[in-house]
């Protein structure tokens, strides 16, 4: 059962009702365009009205005018669909950041993104990051950005919570958005990837993976009272990221909408209150034990994303290094 009610989504819901009117306005032009040379094509080949005659000048005028009308309206609405859709939507996105009392950034830290998604590609880019509360919980949203190696574009709203605990690295992979490339191909990625077999028909719903030797604990992790409730919203399409303390929820996604911050905060409440309890239990009485999960997961997660950084670093030592090299035997050759 959907409890966003928190969230002030009228921006958005008000936003994508005018978006639908110009799509809307565009489609019955096209309709209407290809209409229309059906309907004087049959007129114009009638064989009452013959070619010259005043009816038939008259019928002939009309279609042009006609079909001008359409197109020109056509290309009206797709020109100020294209422009709402563009531009104004920054508009839109900080209306509804404002409305809900949440705070507009200039970018995510690196920390805030899910590894999944930062090890795809070195082209990134963040759109309409903020911060805000949720039902209590701090968290952190940016619309993510990359290009794949086929220079395909894809953006995902990306949600971070923080979890009292922490949990080893875990990609809950929603099969329904298996259509795409997407998140059917990137656990694989992950190292020393393990997936998981699960009771029942979770498997049917998610891809689940994390690292060797992570299986037992991410099996504990992966209650029956969690795993029914992802089920439970396995039809809003959200992929999810655990690793240490963090809880990484996706939506591949173009822009923000009253549907895709529903299901992403939907599944988030859910989510968070099961781990809530769990969290009175987890590690009890192992804190040691703890420990060595987040530095395991922290480093499948460092392993995972690529850092153009660190190769930038070691490219540059390696060219300090040459043309030191390069120095001393000039020096002594001299």
């Amino acid at each position: 059962m959907r409890d966003t009610s928190q969230i002030d989504v009228s921006s958005l819901y008000a936003y994508q009702k005018v978006l639908s009117l110009w799509r809307h306005i565009g489609t019955v032009a096209g309709f209407a365009y290809f209409g229309l040379f059906i309907i004087f094509a049959i007129l114009l080949n009638n064989p009452a009205i013959p070619e010259g005659s005043t009816t038939y000048n008259t019928l002939n005028s009309t279609f042009g005018i006609s079909l001008f009308t359409v197109v020109a309206m056509g290309w009206f609405a797709g020109i100020r669909y294209y422009y709402l859709r563009g531009k104004h939507h920054l508009k839109v996105v900080r209306e509804f950041i404002s409305d809900n009392n949440w705070k507009a950034k200039r970018e995510s830290p690196a920390d805030k993104i899910p590894s999944i998604l930062l090890g795809a590609s070195t082209y990134r880019l963040q759109y309409y990051p903020f911060n805000g509360t949720y039902k209590g919980q701090r968290f952190s949203c940016t619309l993510y950005e990359f290009e794949t190696k086929t220079s395909q574009t894809r953006r995902f709203i990306c949600v971070n919570f923080k979890l009292p605990k922490s949990y080893p690295m875990l990609i809950i992979d929603n099969r329904l958005n298996d259509k795409s490339w997407l998140l059917s191909t990137l656990p694989a990625r992950l190292p020393n990837r393990a997936q998981l077999k699960l009771e029942g028909d979770f498997d049917s719903y998610y891809t689940t993976s994390t690292t060797k030797g992570s299986e037992h604990h991410a099996m504990h992790v992966l209650s029956p009272d969690i795993m029914a409730v992802l089920k439970d919203n396995a039809a809003h399409m959200v992929d999810i990221e655990i690793a240490n303390k963090n809880l990484f929820l996706m939506y591949e996604a173009d822009f923000f909408t009253e549907k895709n911050v529903e299901s992403i905060f939907t599944v988030a409440d859910a989510i968070l209150r099961e781990f809530k309890g769990l969290s009175r239990s987890w590690m009890e009485s192992s804190k040691g034990e703890e420990r060595v999960i987040a530095k395991t997961a922290l480093a499948a997660r460092n392993k995972l994303v690529y850092r153009p950084d660190y190769l930038a670093f070691i490219g540059m030592g390696l060219a300090l290094v040459w043309t030191i090299g390069i120095m001393i035997s000039s020096g002594m050759n001299g």
